[in-house]
């Protein structure tokens, strides 16, 4: 497949590498310092399109590729609050949106775990749920869309919470129907997520702990594979299950 990559970080060089082993096409590899080369990505040049960017720059992207009718797979978090509107727009204008807040195998299956501990202290409201998160120091949105993700997962399958918030410390006061999302920064950390489980007596954590970003490059490649001649709007739950 020919494939148009916007973003030359971390997990895009990996994604770009990966590709050429793969035997694909790297048509157009954009960053901030070949902006000018959007307008020549075209259906004759590009099967599809890989966005690992940042959250100001990824809606502009997702339209670009409605626009040249191209299917866009997006690794970017961060621009969720726009969701709803780019999603019925792609809807409607029968094009191909493929998104995920983490693209590891891994990260999907245990948001499947999540679904079925969260369903079992439904009926047991002493225990209290948090989320914390650690990432890299060069990670721009907190919390991560993983978390954003995990707290979605326990609101849907809880009838004590209906919301989440970021939290600056660990120090933090409960709120009724909010669940705390603590996210940390630092060095050479690929991705952390736990989950905590606590009531006074005892507590349950799990946790989700990524090595190398292997495992987002696979994903997201393999989601690139798998939109094209697809129209609306997929998730990793879509191409998995």
């Amino acid at each position: 497949m020919k494939v148009s990559l916007f973003g030359n970080g971390k997990i895009g060089k990996l994604i770009a590498s990966e590709l050429y082993l793969l035997g694909h096409q790297v048509s157009f590899i954009i960053d901030s310092k070949s902006m000018h080369l959007k307008n020549q990505i075209s259906k004759d040049n590009t099967d599809v399109i890989i966005d690992f960017t940042n959250p100001d720059a990824v809606t502009e992207n997702i339209f670009l590729s409605f626009d040249k009718c191209i299917p866009i797979v997006v690794g970017t978090t961060g621009w969720y609050n726009q969701f709803e509107n780019i999603s019925d727009i792609c809807l409607t204008s029968k094009k191909s949106l493929f998104y995920a807040s983490n693209f590891s195998v891994g990260v999907n299956n245990f948001f499947r775990i999540l679904t079925y501990s969260t369903a079992l202290f439904k009926t047991y409201h002493d225990y209290n749920i948090s989320i914390e998160e650690v990432h890299h120091l060069q990670k721009i949105d907190a919390p991560s869309g993983t978390a954003i993700s995990i707290a979605e997962i326990i609101i849907e399958n809880q009838d004590k919470y209906t919301g989440w918030e970021l939290v600056e410390n660990e120090n933090y006061e409960l709120k009724d129907g909010i669940i705390p999302i603590y996210a940390l920064r630092e060095e050479n950390i690929v991705g952390t997520h736990k989950v905590y489980f606590k009531s006074i007596n005892d507590a349950i954590i799990l946790k989700h702990d990524a090595y190398n970003r292997a495992a987002f490059v696979e994903g997201a490649i393999k989601a690139a594979e798998w939109i094209i001649g697809k129209q609306g709007v997929f998730t990793m739950k879509d191409m998995l299950h």
